[in-house]
This record gives C-alpha cells, structure tokens and sequence, in this order.
C-alpha cells in the first residue's frame, strides 16, 4: 500500500492527512506529542527543560552513553585479529551492518 502511495507524490503531497493515510493503508500513525506546538516552539520548551534539569543536578541522558565504545573500534580489533580478513567475513562474524564495515574498514 505504501507503494502504491510514493508512486504519485504530487497527489499524496496534497491529499496526504495523518488520518488519509491511516484509513487507506491501515497503517497506524500516532498524533505527535508537543501539545500542537510548532516544531520550532517545542523544541525550545524542551532545551529550556534539559537545561533547568541540568541545572537542578538531574541525570540527563545525552548522546552514546560513556565507555561504550564505537562499531570503528569492534571494526579495527577485527582486522587486526584477521590480517587477510575481507569485508564480508567481518560483517558475518561482528554482526555488525554492510554499510557499518564499509565506514571504518581501513
């Protein structure tokens, strides 16, 4: 159905409602949750609130969490163990994505 709905653009860019979509494609799509600001607004109100947190020493989740380390580095022990290895051998015995390997591999 999603298919069907990228196939013509200029029709789904102007028909194209949260609800539209979600009656003729019985996709689910839930209402966004910034209370009807616009972007700009809430992504504001939520910088300003991060800040006060911040201020009144709450833990703030922000970024990768500490020592937990990159796919760069698990890519570079690869090698280093595997001198010969290929591409495709790392992504299978890593487990880590296609296009992961191919970012970090030296």
């Amino acid at each position: 159905a999603l298919r069907a709905l990228k196939g013509d653009r200029k029709r789904l860019s102007t028909i194209a409602s949260r609800e539209w979509i979600e009656d003729n494609t019985k996709v689910t799509i839930p209402a966004n949750k910034r209370n009807y600001r616009k972007q700009k607004d809430h992504v504001k109100v939520m910088n300003t609130m991060k800040a006060l947190k911040k201020q009144l020493g709450e833990e703030v989740k922000e970024g990768r969490p500490k020592g937990s380390g990159t796919a760069e580095q698990t890519v570079r022990e690869w090698q280093e163990s595997h001198p010969a290895g290929k591409k495709a051998d790392c992504i299978r015995e890593t487990g880590l994505s296609k296009p992961t390997v191919y970012k970090w591999w030296k």
